[in-house]
This record gives C-alpha cells, sequence and structure tokens, in this order.
C-alpha cells in the first residue's frame, strides 16, 4: 500500500501573517517509516492567510488537532486492511468526517474564510502530524489535500443544515399559505368598497404578486473538468453503476466526482475488495462497482 510516514515536531507554533516555523520531518515511501531525512515542505500558502485574533487561532489548533488523531487511526485502519482480507471500519471513516466538521464549523462560527480554513489544517498537518497519510487525502504535491478535505467537510454542514431546516418546512409552508390567504381577502374586500382608494388597491395587488413570485433558482455551480471527466465515464444508474479503470484515477478522485466527498473512498475499496488488494493500486481497464448513494 502506498502510504507517506512524517515525523515532525510535537509543539504547534501557528503565527499567521509571518513566514511558518521550519520544521524537520522524515516522510518515506512505501509504506516504511525512517527511510530517509528530507524536511516535509512546509506550506508556502499559509503566510498569505491573513490575521486571525490569538482566541481564534488557539480554538481552531485544537480542533485541528483532533483532526489529525483521528486521521492516524483512518491511515492505520487503512493499513490493517492491506493483509487482503479486511475491510475499512465505517466507524473510523465517520470519526474523521466528524473531526473535519468539528473544525469546519468552528472555523465558520469564527468568520473564517474557507481558504483559510484549509491553509490552517495544512500547516498544522505539517508542523505536527505523524504517522502514515493515506495516499488518498494527498495533492498532487505530496501534501495533505486541505482543500478537498475542507469542501468535503462544508458539504457536511450543508447537509446538517438542510435537515434543520426541513424539520420547518410544514410549518413555514403553513405561515407562507396563511399570509397569502390573508393577502387575497383584503384585496377582495378593498376591490369591493366602492370608496377604496386605487392606489391602496394597487399596493395590496402587488403584494400578492410578490408573494406567488417563485424563488430564483440558483446558478449551478462550475465542474472541475477532471471531475467531470470521472462522471463521464460511469455506465448503469441507481445501484447498477459501474466505472472502468483509466491510468491516472484513484478511488479518491472517484468518490470526490460520484459522492462529492473523497473519504468515500473507503466505501468503495470495501465493495471492490475482491478486485482491489488495497485502496491505492487501480488495475487499469478493471470495472468496479460503485455504491449506492
Amino acid at each position: 500500500m502506498s502510504i507517506r510516514y512524517i515525523s515532525g515536531p510535537v509543539v504547534l507554533s501557528l503565527v499567521i501573517g509571518l513566514a511558518p516555523m521550519a520544521i524537520g520531518a522524515t516522510p518515506s515511501q512505501g509504506g516504511q517509516a525512517g527511510v530517509s531525512a528530507t524536511p516535509a515542505p512546509v506550506n508556502i500558502r499559509f503566510a498569505q492567510a491573513g490575521l486571525i485574533d490569538q482566541a481564534t487561532r488557539r480554538r481552531l489548533e485544537f480542533y485541528a488537532k483532533r483532526v489529525m488523531s483521528s486521521l492516524l487511526d483512518l491511515a492505520e485502519d487503512d493499513l490493517r486492511t492491506a493483509d487482503g482480507t479486511a475491510l475499512p471500519d465505517p466507524a473510523v471513516t465517520e470519526a474523521f468526517r466528524d473531526s473535519l466538521t468539528r473544525y469546519a464549523r468552528a472555523a465558520q462560527e469564527a468568520g473564517v474564510d474557507t481558504d483559510t480554513m484549509s491553509l490552517l489544517l495544512e500547516e498544522v498537518f505539517d508542523l505536527t502530524y505523524e504517522g502514515p497519510v493515506p495516499s488518498q487525502l494527498l495533492n498532487s504535491d505530496g501534501l495533505l489535500d486541505g482543500d478537498t478535505l475542507i469542501a468535503t467537510s462544508l458539504e457536511a454542514l450543508a447537509q446538517e443544515t438542510a435537515s434543520k431546516q426541513a424539520q420547518k418546512v410544514d410549518y413555514l409552508a403553513v405561515v407562507a399559505s396563511e399570509g397569502s390567504d390573508v393577502r387575497e381577502d383584503r384585496l377582495s374586500r378593498l376591490k369591493a368598497e366602492p370608496s377604496t382608494d386605487p392606489e391602496q388597491i394597487e399596493e395590496v395587488t402587488q403584494e400578492v404578486a410578490e408573494a406567488e413570485e417563485p424563488e430564483p433558482e440558483p446558478e449551478s455551480p462550475s465542474v472541475d473538468p477532471e471531475v467531470q471527466a470521472v462522471l463521464d465515464r460511469i455506465e448503469g444508474s441507481g445501484e447498477s453503476r459501474v466505472i472502468r479503470i483509466e491510468r491516472g484515477d484513484t478511488l479518491g478522485l472517484i468518490a470526490r466526482a460520484v459522492y462529492g466527498d473523497s473519504l468515500r473512498y473507503r466505501e468503495i475499496f470495501a465493495l471492490n475488495r475482491s478486485k482491489l488488494n488495497n485502496p491505492d493500486t487501480l488495475p487499469v481497464g478493471a470495472v468496479l462497482d460503485l455504491p449506492s448513494s
């Protein structure tokens, strides 16, 4: 299994707006620790993240460290599946997802923008993380893919918010309906009175028209070409969807394209356990089943 090992200082120092501190690290390939002593690169974008007050920084450090702890559990669970028989533990996946969501929620509540959320998470990883890292969660530079992980956590937050809003739908629908009935009744009575000011009738008519006007459709977000290329190759529908592996594919990319959640690579791997030895090695030409949404 392709796993990157990282060792670094335990002490965390995040100074937003300043150049990040130099660290020593030992990355290696092939799932074996301590192969080389090359310093791990520090995210140079971090200095551009802007200023955050110390209280916010400390709070986000706390949640980011919890993300790192659950990341280690996730990586070790991936290694456990390398024996050829074990399946990924869904509880480990959900624990990692939950830690990411808590971090993103804390950042949102503090008014931290998406880019800074990602940069902070990547910096905590660079300065504190020691252990294996699933290659599915690394970007093309071999660093933690903070952008994708934050996107995943924000999607989870959006679903959480939507679920809460759905509980209010019936109530709001009743209120809106009653409000419309009241306006319609008021308009009918005004029109029936000869002495009613025409301007008053026009005002109520406008209220009724505005209340009945449908909400504008939200603009469709642009699709990443890499994601679209994966979507174009999916065959079948429902629970019978499959995809034929091409060079350059990863389970993380497929999961992000199909579900908008790169962490679901573990579900794809589990479903195709008889075809795959580990989630990092995809035979070109293999046809993989895709879990239902």
